[in-house]
């Protein structure tokens, strides 16, 4: 359904928000709206935005869901503000499905899912928020 189609935006556009990943046994607190796990992880992350900047919101994500997931194959989230881009990049195993790289040049960030054939790419840090 397109209604479920990502980025989701926050408040008034101010943020943007994309889940890229595979959580099994997810136990949230209860409340929040979503009728999709992506859509109740957006809204837990508009509750932590309210109360944290957005690096240190999105690290309190990765840290709650670290003790109410059975199976966490991939967690790939990402925000953008108007000012800056966040994005967590964890996985376990060896991951090389969900390992994402990056490149900040003058021209801007790129993020990718695989290592582009002429450009060099560092894998992003695995499990820490970057902040680019």
């Amino acid at each position: 359904m397109v209604e479920f189609n990502q980025p989701f935006f926050g408040r008034e556009g101010s943020w943007a928000f994309v889940f890229n990943g595979l959580l099994r046994g997810v136990t949230l607190p209860s409340g929040l709206p979503g009728r999709i796990g992506s859509e109740r992880l957006f809204a837990l992350l508009g509750v932590y935005l309210k109360r944290f900047p957005p690096k240190q919101a999105l690290e309190k994500l990765c840290e709650l869901l670290g003790g109410r997931v059975r199976e966490e194959a991939a967690l790939n989230v990402a925000i953008a503000t108007r000012e800056r881009f966040y994005v967590l990049n964890k996985y376990s195993g060896s991951g090389e499905y969900y390992r994402l790289f990056f490149r900040e040049s003058p021209e801007g960030v790129l993020i990718s899912s695989e290592p582009l054939e002429g450009l060099e790419l560092d894998p992003l840090p695995r499990g820490r928020v970057l902040a680019l």
